[in-house]
């Protein structure tokens, strides 16, 4: 069956995401991330992409672009393809290095860049291996020191200015928000529901007060949880949260 194509976003704004296939490392070292920089830097030049944001792990990558052009899916092939054919004869390897194609998400508005934004820049704190400020394989401190290839100015703008950007960095108002990027990029439905719940074990949403658990289950249905997900992690059954989520 040949593949459903892509639905461009009206904003042009995608948060993009490649994983190593298996989960196994794609980068070995600061050479190999450099090199991918680099192409990164290229191909968005030569495609007129706008990077926004990007941070490298060890096995997966995320990358912010705004994409006028609509050629998102040409860019991402030779990106993924001319890194993978780099690290294969690198390291003497053969067969696929990243999981399927990449998968990308819109962002609909200002807002919710912002926390997309956020969320990239995070990756290395919520995996315990470095503060924003200290990662050298994130767009973190190109923002803070404005500096690099990534575009800043509709961040800036959105936020009035590079001042206020480290503020805006640890800000953790939008809980909602920031777990609707968490879901869309495959973190686990538990840990989508807490973040939703701004730290609330959705356990307890069972045994609470009629008014509070609808509430709390509106929340997880606008974070991109459907019934199934829902009634598996609060044990409210999955015709109390479709009646009150409005899903099928």
């Amino acid at each position: 069956m040949a593949r459903t194509g892509r639905v461009r976003c009206e904003t042009d704004l995608y948060h993009v995401t490649i994983r190593g296939c298996g989960r196994q490392i794609i980068f070995e070292d600061a050479v190999g991330r450099n090199f991918f920089l680099d192409r990164l830097e290229l191909l968005a030049a030569q495609e007129r992409v706008d990077v926004i944001a990007y941070c490298l792990m060890d096995n997966h990558v995320h990358i912010v672009l705004f994409d006028p052009e609509g050629d998102l899916g040409v860019f991402m092939q030779r990106l993924c393809c001319v890194y993978a054919r780099y690290f294969n004869e690198r390291h003497d390897r053969s067969g696929h290095l990243f999981q399927g194609r990449y998968s990308s998400a819109a962002v609909e508005d200002g807002g919710y860049l912002l926390t997309v934004v956020r969320y990239v820049h995070d990756n290395p704190v919520k995996a315990g291996v470095s503060g924003r400020e200290c990662y050298q394989w994130s767009s973190y401190r190109g923002y803070v020191e404005d500096r690099g290839f990534v575009s800043r100015g509709l961040v800036y703008e959105l936020i009035g200015g590079a001042v206020r950007f480290v503020e805006f960095s640890s800000s953790e108002d939008s809980w909602r928000d920031l777990a609707r990027v968490m879901h869309s990029d495959g973190v686990g439905v538990l840990e989508v529901a807490r973040t939703a719940l701004g730290g609330r074990d959705p356990l307890v949403i069972g045994a609470s007060p009629r008014p509070e658990r609808d509430a709390c289950i509106r929340i997880l249905s606008e974070c991109g949880l459907n019934a199934s997900e829902i009634s598996r992690i609060t044990g409210v059954s999955r015709r109390v949260i479709s009646r009150v989520a409005g899903q099928n």
